[in-house]
């Protein structure tokens, strides 16, 4: 039920045009630094497109690239643990640390296995 509420709320907002789907949407630290809600973290612009990508695509998984080292991973962990408490499952989700940027985490789609 609450997986239902949060993407349709999601997906409720205005969208904002992408180029390039597969390059990803840049998560700036920034905006993650902000105090952090479900409906904050949903209404980011990054989380809502990879979101509605992915809900028309489903067979494909999120990746989060993020920077290197522990807080960088911590950072992945944590953007992960929210995608998954807005109804993504955990399975279709994939880390990885190769984050080219220090201050941003990329989210993308790309084929699942």
């Amino acid at each position: 039920m609450l997986y239902g509420l949060v993407l349709a709320s999601v997906l409720s907002l205005p969208s904002i045009p992408v180029s390039e789907p597969n390059a990803g949407f840049l998560l700036l630290a920034d905006d993650w630094a902000r105090p952090r809600t479900g409906d904050r973290v949903a209404s980011m612009p990054p989380v809502r497109q990879v979101v509605g990508l992915w809900m028309s695509a489903r067979e494909q998984q999120i990746v989060i690239e993020y920077p290197g080292g522990e807080s960088g991973m911590l950072w992945g962990v944590e953007v992960r643990d929210w995608l998954v408490a807005l109804g993504i499952p955990a399975t279709g989700i994939v880390l990885r640390a190769q984050g080219a940027r220090d201050d941003a985490v990329r989210l993308r789609l790309e084929p699942g296995p």
